[in-house]
């Protein structure tokens, strides 16, 4: 309900008609008007706020206005103001991707691929055996939201780790970008340590088209060509969860070998920066 709920405000642009009203908190009646509404579907936007709310994206407050009935007000959230269209971070092109009616679909057929697929997830059993990146060749729709989805992810988690991670850059000389993508991470390493030289490492077709502030190399081969490197650090931005645990130990295990140091050179061993997004769990 949380996750259709998002996407209809989405698509109804409340997040956008809130940030741009003169009036704040924005009263129910007057984000209605400026959608604009159907007239008879006011109490229902206030029902469809109500999740919205409670889940974090908005605040509400009840005014009185005169001797009339309690309005509800609304105000965005920090969560809420990351599905703003114009936002540099937004989270609105992954909310799309992961709730378009195909992906949903695939929910659906969640108990079925339990009890009578072999194939490996879910997406597969969907699509004829199909991987996601298959199909995502075949549809160029889906490719280019993609792409612009991990470089909104990629500015939002980049702001983030130059800012309150710095420290993990410490004793750095040089960095390589694993699946860097368009390089948006990379920029924001290297604007933030002008002394750091990054590179982005990624497909063919990916490198094919960025060039820049920063020196791309694709692959094909990935740890014949990362060990070229020999850089002092490897940065793993959402790459793990891609594999299974034998794939992940390969790449890592490759990553310890580029960073592995030379006592003989005097190199330096280095580090495996490894970024993933998970709720907040304790290590012990």
């Amino acid at each position: 309900m949380i996750s259709m709920a998002l996407k209809c405000i989405v698509d109804l642009g409340v997040p956008d008609a809130i940030s741009k009203s003169p009036e704040q908190p924005v009263s129910l009646s007057n984000l209605a008007a400026a959608i604009p509404l159907h007239p008879s579907k006011n109490d229902a936007l206030r029902r469809l706020m109500r999740p919205l709310t409670h889940a974090g994206f908005f605040t509400t407050t009840a005014v009185l206005a005169g001797g009339e009935e309690a309005e509800d007000h609304y105000s965005l959230t920090t969560a809420g103001k990351l599905l703003l269209r114009g936002d540099s971070v937004n989270t609105l092109l992954r909310d799309r991707l992961f709730l378009d009616a195909t992906t949903m679909t695939l929910w659906g057929m969640l108990s079925a691929w339990y009890l009578y697929s072999a194939d490996a997830v879910p997406f597969e059993a969907g699509h004829d055996g199909a991987s996601f990146w298959e199909c995502m060749e075949k549809d160029p729709a889906q490719k280019k939201a993609f792409y612009e989805t991990m470089v909104g992810d990629s500015k939002l988690v980049a702001g983030v780790l130059v800012s309150e991670c710095r420290e993990v850059f410490d004793g750095v000389e040089s960095l390589v970008d694993v699946g860097g993508g368009t390089g948006t991470m990379a920029v924001a390493i290297a604007r933030a340590f002008p002394k750091l030289n990054c590179t982005v490492f990624d497909l063919p077709h990916v490198v094919a088209g960025n060039r820049g502030e920063l020196y791309y190399r694709s692959y094909t081969a990935f740890c014949h060509d990362f060990l070229f490197f020999g850089d002092t650090c490897a940065l793993l931005q959402w790459i793990l969860h891609d594999w299974d645990d034998e794939g992940c130990l390969k790449i890592l295990k490759c990553c310890r070998e580029a960073v592995a140091g030379d006592e003989e050179k005097k190199k330096k061993k280095g580090k495996v920066i490894i970024v993933v997004l998970t709720p907040k769990i304790n290590l012990t």
